[in-house]
């Protein structure tokens, strides 16, 4: 399964950032015991990331406001639909060992949706992976890609931009946004994280902020134990 940058990914790789809140609520009761230096919420010029970045970023969120999409670079969407059909390892395949604590969406709110793929991702422990990136197919909406990823122990950071935030997730904050290469390619995305979980849901479809399809990705990302 190939990474693409996303804004996810940016915020992740460059420890990062934030958006202008709405209609956030926060902040939740675990809140008050996060350990503020691993996750953090900050302006994009308060990024301490090469310029083109923040430049791209900038960009990237003034689309959003406008067109309700950004566009996105030529290959740089990944395919979900396709990651969904990967041929699955052998039944005498030997299974991955995860250090972290999986999170379980609720699969019983959605009658019908079916795990399609799984494999590792994050960093390699003496423990286990610390993340896991899984696919759902759920009526309704299509093909998901929920990656699940213990920041804490990928000695890692969580950061979201400030100027992204426009929903929450039981009260943690939380970017929605979409991308489009072309009329035919789209790629839509929850980020969101925990005081030691970064989360993103990601579908290979052009969702409008407030739609059927949207309402179930915020119902599966707000199922997450």
């Amino acid at each position: 399964m190939k990474n693409k940058l996303t804004i996810a990914s940016f915020v992740l790789a460059a420890t990062t950032s934030n958006l202008a809140v709405s209609e956030v609520k926060f902040m939740p009761p675990e809140m008050e015991s996060v350990d503020l230096q691993s996750y953090s919420i900050g302006t994009i010029n308060n990024q301490d990331v090469p310029k083109e970045l923040k430049d791209m970023a900038k960009k990237q969120n003034d689309e959003l406001r406008k067109n309700g999409y950004y566009k996105a670079d030529y290959g740089s969407l990944m395919n979900v639909d396709a990651n969904a059909n990967l041929p699955k390892p052998p039944p005498g395949a030997s299974k991955q060992k995860y250090a972290l604590k999986i999170s379980e969406p609720d699969l019983s709110l959605f009658p019908g949706a079916k795990l399609m793929f799984s494999e590792a991702m994050g960093g390699a422990t003496k423990d286990g992976w610390t993340g896991i990136a899984r696919i759902y197919n759920i009526p309704g909406i299509g093909n998901i890609q929920f990656e699940d990823v213990d920041y804490i122990l990928s000695q890692g950071n969580f950061s979201l931009m400030q100027e992204f935030i426009n929903t929450d997730i039981n009260g943690w904050p939380a970017a929605f946004s979409v991308a489009k290469e072309n009329e035919k390619k789209w790629q839509s995305e929850l980020y969101w994280g925990t005081d030691n979980k970064a989360y993103s849901l990601i579908t290979s479809k052009k969702i409008k902020k407030g739609d059927k399809m949207y309402n179930l990705l915020l119902a599966f990302a707000r199922s997450v134990r």
